[in-house]
């Protein structure tokens, strides 16, 4: 079928792109030009944002398991997740390299949503509504691709040539991971089922948590520290609320079809 020719081309570029990415030491960058003030701000943006990549590749388990019998879908779910492992490594030997420094531990309100409350939805929704789960990542996919374009211009601006390279890395990886969950939702409804109201109600729900998590409305208290950050490095709080509101409308539209399978968004 041409929606599974597709997913297979898009694993082998994945595997391609693994063997060919440069290692973890290749990526440091000079940083006397830059403010000690905006130095921490990239140090512990770029922590979190590493930090979030590994908890991508852990909530993705679950859905690798519950797809494991579509051998299609699971080796290009595979390759998907080592790459979010692969971002990980990369951006936290950037941040290690370059700014000295290795974040020991997170906050608990980062601890809370990524190591338990995300792994567990999507452990609860994989098996039964592996649909929902996929619009989750999906979902994170869409705002990463907006925030890599963001800190893509702020890395230029500071002279971050190295970092500007990385970030050129994931994002080619990102636009392959869209297309790959689009093509996975074309084949799922063609082989098992539709989407129904009741993936549409849990994905709504779903997306709702996902928001409040990357919301940078002043009563969000969970990422006081994240908005001054931003606000450090020239990153609108407003354009980032903009990023999760473009995202949730997305992933709504590959619900409702609105997307052509596999359209490298």
């Amino acid at each position: 079928m041409e929606v599974e020719r597709k997913l297979k081309l898009l694993t082998e570029y994945g595997t391609k792109a693994a063997l060919e990415c440069q290692p973890v030491d290749a990526f440091r960058d000079e940083i006397l030009q830059v403010s000690p003030e905006r130095v921490d701000a990239w140090k512990q943006l770029l922590s979190s944002i590493a930090s979030t990549e590994a908890s991508e590749e852990l909530f993705m388990s679950p859905v690798v398991r519950a797809l494991e019998s579509q051998a299609v879908v699971f080796d290009y779910l595979k390759v998907h997740q080592e790459d979010e492992n692969r971002h990980h490594r990369l951006l936290r030997g950037y941040v290690k390299q370059t700014f000295g420094y290795e974040r020991k531990s997170r906050s608990l309100a980062s601890r809370l949503f990524y190591d338990a409350l995300l792994p567990q939805a999507s452990e609860l929704t994989g098996k039964r509504y592996p649909l929902t789960a996929l619009a989750m990542i999906y979902f994170y996919e869409v705002f990463s691709k907006y925030v890599y374009g963001e800190l893509k211009i702020l890395a230029e601006r500071d002279g971050l040539t190295r970092l500007v390279k990385l970030v050129e890395i994931i994002e080619k990886d990102e636009r392959r991971h869209l297309a790959g969950i689009e093509t996975i939702f074309g084949i799922y409804q063609e082989n098992v089922r539709k989407v129904d109201f009741r993936d549409l109600y849990l994905t709504r729900a779903a997306l709702l948590i996902a928001r409040i998590d990357l919301t940078q409305k002043p009563w969000a208290f969970h990422n006081r520290k994240l908005r001054e950050r931003l606000l450090c490095l020239g990153i609108s709080p407003d354009r980032w609320e903009e990023c999760g509101k473009t995202a949730y409308h997305t992933c709504l539209g590959l619900f409702r079809g609105e997307i052509p399978s596999g359209s490298l968004s």
